[in-house]
């Protein structure tokens, strides 16, 4: 069935045709399916194909028969839901047989379905350097580079007390308890998700913030290097200092002055 993307349905019709003149019996078809778990979702009148039990990865007819040229017998098998380990191209074989079948070039046919995954990108960049007593602001943009649709994308970023978020996309992200959470996100091929969260800095800041984000989506592969970014924002704080001299030794009656320098 062409293209599809995770957790789509992969589907696999096979077409058994006699290309005669004579008529076809006893013939037979195998065909090792990618995976396992599939089910015939419907097969020619009778019930010649069946799957190997409790795999259900291997499809075997028997017995059919095919009277006249041009006859045919059609089954279709299903695989409900492909895994983002089945990303990429899921190709297959299917093989005919017929005992005294004197051209047997065409006895066997490949097609190959697509698997679409998705890939999940996340950015994260901070506003500084800012002065400490100014708003720290992370920006967090959630990517899907495709090519298959993400779904279930969350978020999660242990960002401390005191960040709200002042912007996003949607509704899909809250704050509580310090840690920044996102949830059933779906993005399509080059959609994106922003976030924009604000807190107001203290001297407490003057080491700077530093923050680690990592994304997700429930039918991404694995070993997704860009699924995690960190930023950091610097955050100045001033460093005060004060002088006191006096005017020395004077004579009393005379003014005594102070100068104080900050």
């Amino acid at each position: 069935n062409g293209t599809i993307t995770v957790p789509g349905a992969a589907v696999f019709t096979m077409v058994i045709t006699n290309n005669g003149p004579g008529a076809a019996t006893g013939v037979g078809l195998t065909d090792d399916l990618p995976g396992t778990g599939w089910t015939i979702t419907s097969q020619s009148a009778g019930t010649n194909c069946s799957l190997d039990a409790p795999a259900n990865g291997v499809l075997t007819c028997t017995g059919i028969s095919l009277p006249t040229q041009g006859a045919t017998y059609t089954v279709v098998v299903q695989r409900a839901t492909v895994a983002p380990a089945d990303c990429g191209p899921m190709p297959n074989t299917a093989t005919v047989t017929m005992t005294g079948d004197t051209n047997a070039g065409n006895n066997s046919s490949t097609a190959t379905i697509t698997v679409n995954c998705p890939d999940i990108q996340v950015v994260k960049e901070g506003n500084g350097p800012i002065t400490a007593g100014d708003d720290a602001v992370f920006t967090i943009v959630i990517k899907n580079n495709g090519p298959g649709t993400a779904v279930g994308v969350g978020l999660t970023d242990t960002v401390g007390p005191g960040w709200t978020i002042t912007d996003q996309t949607g509704v899909a992200c809250g704050i509580d308890a310090g840690v920044l959470s996102c949830s059933g996100i779906t993005l399509a091929l080059d959609e994106t998700y922003e976030i924009e969260i604000t807190k107001t800095t203290s001297s407490a800041n003057c080491a700077g913030i530093e923050n680690t984000v990592t994304v997700s989506a429930t039918n991404e592969g694995t070993n997704q290097a860009n699924n995690t970014d960190t930023a950091t924002i610097v955050v100045n704080c001033p460093d005060i200092t004060v002088s006191k001299e006096g005017n020395g030794t004077i004579t009393a009656g005379g003014v005594a002055q102070f100068t104080i320098v900050i």
